[in-house]
């Protein structure tokens, strides 16, 4: 199910406050974690399991100049950091070249365990207010998928969808902006194909001319 943009901020926006023991809370760490999920596009293994040591953001952006055989520019770009990751499920390494947004949000998580006084390898932590078993721990995905499923609720969409579309739509809008890539590290094209549930038109350039001479008007 690929989840709309004004459905994800309306979801999200609901995640903003985390009440725990009657109390109201800053939720803005719950919406992070989605915004990661989306952005990594990876299985929640390998989110959640994401530590400090595996994320590098590098002081200053690098340039990055990518041509053809015959030295032609096809692409450029600039590299905030890189995401170091291996999958779980198949054991293929994979390297993220960071954009801006996603280095931002590393930088983001290790601030806001830096402001909770919170030291640990993890990158995603529970925030010091919740209890003692908690606090300080690795967040688990079984605990943002209940409060994925009662946001959604609450914004109105029912069990319309879930946190596992997040990677859906991640790989789905990648494709679209980047054309064919391997951020998702599936083995064969027909799992590439799976994750994506939006096909873009393909593109092509004019160059033909008139064979005759054109008749004025």
């Amino acid at each position: 199910m690929l989840i709309p943009n004004e459905a994800y901020v309306a979801i999200t926006d609901k995640l903003r406050v985390h009440k725990f023991n009657r109390r109201a809370h800053d939720g803005t760490w719950q919406v992070k974690i989605c915004d990661l999920i989306y952005m990594m596009s990876q299985q929640p293994i390998d989110v959640f399991g994401l530590k400090d040591s595996q994320a590098e953001v590098y002081p200053a952006p690098q340039e990055v100049i990518k041509k053809d055989e015959k030295g032609a520019v096809v692409d450029q770009y600039q590299v905030y950091g890189m995401l170091r990751i291996k999958r779980h499920k198949t054991d293929i390494g994979i390297d993220i070249e960071m954009n801006e947004e996603l280095a931002d949000l590393i930088t983001w998580f290790r601030d806001f365990k830096r402001s909770q006084g919170i030291i640990s390898e993890h990158l995603m932590v529970y925030p010091m207010y919740l209890d003692v078993r908690s606090r300080a721990k690795p967040v688990k995905h079984r605990f943002m998928q209940s409060a994925w499923r009662d946001a959604c609720v609450k914004a109105g969409y029912g069990d319309q969808y879930q946190l596992r579309d997040l990677r859906k739509k991640g790989l789905t809008n990648e494709f679209i902006q980047q054309g064919e890539n391997d951020k998702g590290g599936h083995t064969t094209q027909a799992m590439k194909e799976h994750y994506r549930l939006i096909t873009p038109p393909k593109r092509a350039r004019s160059t033909l001319k008139y064979i005759g001479k054109s008749e004025a008007g």
